[in-house]
């Protein structure tokens, strides 16, 4: 059974880590021992870093063919001083994530063993990839965006009512 606290998207977040880390020179160790990649602001732990970081946000739905099968996105927007830093993140996410089925089970291999190893990825593609922008400021940060799309399945234990139907796998 998955535990219903762990969702996908964290499952994706770490591989987009695991992947940034074995392909760039980012480390923890850079960013104060945090992972540079949060949540839906900047913060200004990474701000005053001249690093580059990578913010996230994300929904899910239901994909409406297959009852088991869940879908969703994740949005992660790369900050970096110049097009060069950001570019290469941004490519490596594509490079990742854009192999479908392929991708979806080098996740799920690279998942065995840890939290995530009871969601199984069946595909991710990279949805959209809007390149760098313009600094709003001077000397500010350029950014870029990676849309990533997958689906999956999950196997929570959900008790149910009294007189209700039991849940799909």
């Amino acid at each position: 059974m998955t535990n219903v606290e762990i969702l996908p998207v964290y499952a994706l977040i770490d591989y987009a880590w695991a992947t940034l880390k074995s392909n760039t020179n980012m480390k923890e160790s850079d960013y104060n021992g945090r992972i540079p990649i949060i949540p839906s602001a900047q913060e200004p732990e990474f701000t005053d870093i001249n690093k580059p970081f990578v913010v996230y946000a994300w929904s899910e739905g239901s994909t409406n063919d297959v009852t088991p099968i869940r879908a969703g996105q994740i949005s992660f927007v790369v900050y970096g001083a110049n097009d060069r830093e950001i570019n290469t993140i941004s490519n490596l996410l594509v490079v990742a994530f854009n192999q479908w089925d392929i991708s979806a089970a080098n996740i799920n291999q690279w998942a065995v063993g840890g939290p995530f190893s009871t969601i199984r990825f069946a595909t991710t593609w990279a949805g959209t990839l809007d390149g760098p922008t313009p600094e709003q400021t001077e000397g500010g940060r350029v950014s870029s965006v990676v849309m990533i799309r997958y689906r999956y399945i999950t196997d929570y234990d959900l008790v149910n009512l009294p007189g209700s139907s039991p849940a799909s796998p």
